[in-house]
């Protein structure tokens, strides 16, 4: 979304748009909407499946998958940036990676549900 906002704001009425600055917004938006349409018709095949055959368990045997799918997630929008401004940008790479890591295990850390709790009422009735 920043890169959407940085690069895809309105410009003055004469100022031109860089064509590496579409490309990237570009590139983000199909992105979006490439993830959207294979999480959406894997889990209506999830869905399908579950309902044909009643025990099915997709985790399990390919948790590896979805790791894949969140370096994917982060690497895929660096692919033009990279393109265009070359050494530059594995500093923003670097930078975003350790913020997007920090934020993950700070937030990882917060106990919004308090399991205990709910075990000790669900055990009592």
């Amino acid at each position: 979304m920043c890169f959407s906002y940085w690069f895809g704001s309105p410009r003055k009425i004469f100022q031109k748009r860089s064509i590496y600055e579409s490309a990237i917004v570009n590139d983000q938006r199909v992105l979006y909407i490439s993830f959207l349409g294979w999480s959406c018709l894997f889990a209506l095949l999830s869905y399908i499946f579950s309902e044909i055959f009643i025990i099915y368990n997709f985790y399990p045997k390919y948790n590896y998958l979805f790791i894949l799918l969140i370096i994917v997630l982060f690497l895929q929008p660096w692919v033009t940036i990279r393109r265009i401004y070359k050494q530059k940008s594995l500093k923003w790479m670097l930078i975003s990676a350790l913020v997007i890591l920090v934020l993950a295990f700070g937030y990882s850390r917060i106990n919004l549900i308090d399991y205990h709790s709910i075990n000790e009422i669900m055990t009592v009735h």
